[in-house]
């Protein structure tokens, strides 16, 4: 796997930036990376993407529902903590509302 910085020109091809763990497909040969001097990328061959896809799609798929389940005992373990006292209902209360 090639390794690039930001800026860098670089050959047709998916790269991974390692700091804001985006991907880039990079369409013309000899273009710059974007992003600032800080980032870094690594070249994805297309072979290995092909077997990741519907791995990071499997894991997608069985873990988001429990995060959901998880995210709602949270607030449930938050409001069973305001009527015990252990917490200012106000508070749970500026918790649970979106920003």
């Amino acid at each position: 796997m090639t390794k690039k910085r930001a800026g860098e020109a670089a050959k047709v091809g998916f790269y991974f930036n390692t700091r804001t763990w985006e991907m880039d497909l990079h369409r013309k040969d000899g273009g710059a990376l974007p992003g600032t001097d800080r980032d870094l990328y690594v070249r994805i061959p297309a072979v290995a993407l092909l077997f990741l896809g519907p791995v990071m799609g499997f894991f997608f798929v069985i873990f988001l529902p429990f995060i959901g389940f998880a995210l709602v005992a949270r607030e449930l373990g938050h409001r069973v903590a305001a009527w015990f006292g252990r917490k200012n209902a106000a508070e749970v209360a500026a918790k649970s509302l979106p920003r």
